[in-house]
């Protein structure tokens, strides 16, 4: 049975974020690929207060029973609060392209 991939989304507050985020979870072989997404414009609500600010997203692809270690990671290193970190399944995905992830991901990490 083919391994299951999801995407796991998170906002972050600049480019400079963008690039340092990216470069530990790229490195932690966690995922096979994040791209960086700028000028994203966000508006949430924040402590009672509308913020309309201007975010980058990190879109990540990876195998989904990595999210967990994913989320730690992002958490430990993101400047947010409360960052944004959505795991989105991935149900359909050509074989060529669920095959590099795969096998990129089975590497052997020091945790």
């Amino acid at each position: 049975m083919r391994q299951a991939l999801a995407i796991v989304l998170t906002a972050v507050s600049s480019n400079k974020e963008a690039e340092f985020l990216s470069d530990i979870i790229a490195k932690s072989k966690y995922a096979a690929c994040v791209n960086i997404l700028p000028n994203i414009s966000s508006k949430y609500m924040w402590k009672g207060e509308l913020q309309n600010v201007n975010e980058v997203m990190l879109m990540i692809k990876t195998r989904k029973d990595y999210f967990k270690y994913l989320e730690s990671l992002i958490k430990k290193n993101h400047s947010y609060q409360v960052p944004e970190i959505v795991c989105i399944d991935i149900p359909c995905v050509s074989d060529d392209y669920s095959n590099w992830v795969i096998d990129d991901l089975n590497v052997k990490r020091s945790e």
